[in-house]
């Protein structure tokens, strides 16, 4: 059983002079559990509008999705009980930190679970240890520290309900590239430990290319293609043409094949840059 399903899902809602505008449009997919999905597509494609379907932020206009076989919309009863199932971490996740400290902060949401005392500061111990936060700071009111520090309390505050699927929309928005690592290596941690299910939306192919097991690209309210990262290079010019940019060193083995050189375009890591060049300097070597 997949752990989300959509079948002709389409969403539309009212543009200027309600002009009918179709936001995703007959969105046919099956993602399987523990899975790690990167989600990337230029501004506008859809990318936000399909992830606030997964827990039932948006309403489908026609479609239905289901997770772990359910119908989310099969009663309110279904919705609810399945959003204590999947986090949701938006951009600038720290905007939504309000309460007076950072243990009661990340204890919200285990709070509404209807947890006991003792769970829920377990769960909130182990999130922090998890996102790499200091217990010495759940006294401290969640405006006193760091940028870096508030996305680590908002994301451990969704860790802390431990969710069977985490989804998540730009969740190193504003951060410098050493605080993007970070997070984003906590991310893939807790997605090993835990064997959950991750929806990445980004629009960093790099990223993509380090955490994911597999890529949604999206164009114009549809999915142009659902594969391995492997197979999602393999289409690098198609991708650019879509206004997406590939990582640099993508663009450098297009220009090589371009000007002759006989290399794959496929290739979009460092370190699978210098096993061909390798091959390339000995097979020269030889002749």
């Amino acid at each position: 059983m997949s752990a989300i399903e959509l079948k002709n899902l389409t969403y539309i809602y009212g543009g200027a002079n309600n002009k009918k505008i179709k936001a995703i449009n007959n969105i046919s997919l099956k993602i399987e559990k523990g899975c790690y999905v990167g989600i990337i597509g230029h501004t506008g494609s859809g990318k936000s509008t399909l992830i606030q379907h997964i827990n039932g932020i948006l309403k489908p206009t026609f479609g239905n999705v289901y997770i772990n076989g359910e119908d989310i919309w099969a009663s309110n009863k279904k919705l609810a009980n399945i959003r204590t199932k999947i986090g949701l971490v938006f951009q600038y996740p720290e905007y939504q930190l309000f309460e007076e400290t950072i243990e009661k902060d990340i204890a919200f949401g285990p709070q509404n679970l209807g947890l006991n005392d003792d769970e829920i500061k377990k769960r909130v111990h182990d999130a922090c240890i998890m996102v790499g936060l200091s217990k010495d700071i759940l006294h401290k009111s969640p405006f006193e520290i760091s940028g870096g520090q508030k996305r680590r309390v908002a994301l451990a505050g969704i860790i802390a309900m431990m969710p069977k699927i985490l989804v998540l929309d730009e969740p190193t928005a504003g951060l410098d590239p050493m605080g993007r690592d970070k997070i984003l290596d906590m991310i893939k941690d807790y997605h090993k430990k835990t064997e959950c299910t991750v929806l990445h939306v980004t629009h960093s192919m790099e990223d993509v290319a380090k955490y994911a097991d597999k890529i949604i690209v999206m164009n114009k309210g549809q999915i142009f293609d659902y594969n391995s990262i492997e197979n999602i290079f393999k289409r690098a010019n198609e991708l650019q043409k879509i206004g997406l940019d590939i990582p640099e060193i993508s663009q450098v083995f297009i220009k090589l094949k371009n000007r002759g050189f006989d290399v794959p375009t496929n290739i979009y890591t460092v370190k699978q840059a210098i096993k061909v060049l390798n091959s390339l300097i000995a097979k020269k070597a030889e002749q």
